[in-house]
């Protein structure tokens, strides 16, 4: 994570342009990312230009003075809101900054009507800022990486025909879980079969059978830090049409792998991807973005998409998953997770990528 410091002088610079006294923090990843507080679903965070503060509930007080590099305020029950106005009016602060979209309409009118400072909407200050990492931040990202890899070694010996969709996603979870300080990045997807042309499938009880396909995308987390990684496994001798998706898929996405470097678009990176599998035919089976960032969320800034004008820069962590899906038939896709370097990047999903067939 970076130096309290370090983040706070950023992000005091981009509050100054913004014309914000302080910025009160609602996003739960942005919470934790400047306290340092493991739970931040029930926390909020206030910066002015010459304080941080974390505002919390009693069941936190020992957690956050074994956590938090923050001065705390433990508030209690309707008197929360009434801690951070006093604290506001102490700094004398006459505008203050939300994060609008990840504020409701009703909390924005609670605010207003709580605090007597002016409410301006500000959209991604803290958001931007996480997306380039610091060096503890991609340690931990590269070691729930590495607890990917390990795990699809370990499933690559559990996988056989007739095991249920559920059967696969339970070992899976078991072994992230054991391994990763018990936390899962998102839901495990299993999908057999014509459920692989579900991108986002829900495992269930559909026996696995020969001659198909299965996707396994899931990610574990490491001391906050996320990683994702998806691979394909055939059972038996899957046909010559599904070898095609597979290697088109692969094809695409080795290539968009190669793309990365420092200075290009999000857009450019997707492109490379999307053309291989537009030549091969497979155009319209492939609707999603080719990949994103990862760290405290599994789904952050940069995004590589069809529009996307973000820049990568040295110690971005993006994504690289192109897929096809082809309904009531199969679906395919391989994903690793790789570090924008100096010179171009590091790959940090190490598991093969070629067709393994169990």
């Amino acid at each position: 994570m970076k130096s309290n410091q370090a983040a706070l002088k950023q992000l005091r610079e981009r509050m100054e342009r913004k014309r914000v006294d302080a910025l009160y923090i609602s996003n739960p990843p942005n919470v934790r990312y400047l306290s340092g507080f493991s739970t931040p679903v029930d926390g909020k965070v206030v910066v002015t230009q010459t304080s941080v503060r974390l505002f919390t509930d009693f069941r936190y007080i020992v957690q956050t003075e074994e956590e938090c590099f923050v001065p705390v305020t433990i508030w209690k029950g309707k008197e929360r809101l009434s801690h951070v106005k006093r604290h506001l009016n102490r700094l004398k602060v006459e505008t203050l900054g939300i994060e609008a979209e990840h504020t409701s309409v009703g909390m924005l009118r609670t605010l207003k009507s709580a605090f007597d400072c002016r409410i301006k909407q500000t959209n991604g200050l803290v958001d931007e800022m996480r997306a380039v990492k610091t060096p503890e931040e991609i340690e931990r990202i590269r070691k729930a990486a590495e607890v990917n890899d390990l795990a699809f070694k370990h499933m690559l010996g559990f996988l056989k025909p007739g095991q249920t969709e559920i059967d696969v996603t339970l070992e899976l979870e078991w072994y992230l879980r054991r391994n990763a300080a018990f936390e899962l990045a998102f839901d495990v997807i299993a999908a057999a079969g014509p459920n692989g042309a579900k991108p986002h499938a829900h495992p269930g009880n559909r026996k696995i059978k020969n001659n198909e396909l299965l996707t396994l995308d899931f990610g574990s987390v490491w001391q906050g830090y996320r990683s994702d990684m998806t691979r394909t496994v055939g059972f038996g001798h899957p046909g010559r049409e599904l070898k095609k998706m597979y290697h088109t898929v692969l094809d695409a996405q080795v290539a968009g792998v190669e793309a990365i470097r420092p200075d290009i678009t999000g857009q450019h990176v997707d492109r490379v991807s999307r053309k291989i599998i537009k030549d091969a035919g497979y155009h319209k089976y492939f609707g999603h973005s080719l990949g994103h960032g990862v760290g405290l969320e599994i789904h952050e800034r940069p995004r590589l998409a069809p529009h996307s004008k973000d820049i990568l820069a040295p110690n971005m962590v993006v994504t690289v998953e192109p897929g096809i899906y082809v309904p009531n038939f199969a679906g395919v896709r391989i994903e690793d997770l790789v570090l924008v370097t100096e010179t171009g990047k590091d790959v940090l999903s190490q598991s093969p990528k070629e067709l393994i067939c169990l």
